[in-house]
């Protein structure tokens, strides 16, 4: 009876070990078909520099070479960031956390807006509310912005795509020398 008893505890405390530890992000979160910032844009970008194509995100192998001054195609990308935690300094009016609750932070979207992991899942929420503001840490977050280009020749692969292009704000104007689309 001792036995039984024992093992009924054992169990009860390993399955909120596991459900406690499922509902924490993974330590490379990556966030697929996003463009990381307001008015973000896939389409014509102008290299600002050289830039090595890889086969995937994080890749070793080398797919093609981009010069600088080149116009190519952006079709997709994604972000890796290793998540951050924070208290939630109000309740969520558009999601089901409340004031005090533990987040993680993952990567800024723009005017005070962030991408959030909470109890299992990602939302979008303002962490810049209530005189308490979590962007200072967003500026201190680890995230990599991988983008999936197409060269002019066909060439197809992944860069990291901070600070290497021109044309990737919508908000922006274009440059003179940007392809026109008819």
């Amino acid at each position: 009876m001792f036995r039984s008893r024992y093992l009924t505890i054992a169990f009860a405390w390993a399955t909120l070990i596991v459900a406690g530890f499922a509902q924490l992000p993974p330590a490379s979160f990556v966030d697929s078909d996003v463009c990381p910032f307001e008015c973000c844009s896939y389409r014509e970008w102008k290299t600002n520099r050289e830039v090595i194509l890889l086969d995937q995100p994080r890749g070793k192998k080398q797919v093609g070479k981009i010069t600088q001054g080149e116009w190519v195609n952006a079709t997709s990308g994604q972000t890796i960031s290793s998540p951050k935690r924070a208290i939630m300094p109000s309740d969520s009016t558009d999601n089901p956390i409340h004031k005090g609750e533990t987040i993680y932070l993952l990567n800024s979207t723009g005017e005070g807006y962030a991408d959030i992991w909470f109890q299992g899942r990602k939302y979008s929420e303002d962490v810049s509310t209530d005189g308490i503001d979590l962007t200072s840490m967003l500026k201190d977050l680890h995230v990599e912005w991988w983008s999936q280009l197409k060269t002019k020749t066909g060439i197809v692969g992944w860069t990291r795509a901070e600070r290497a292009f021109e044309n990737q704000d919508a908000c922006g104007s274009q440059p003179e020398d940007a392809p026109r689309k008819n």
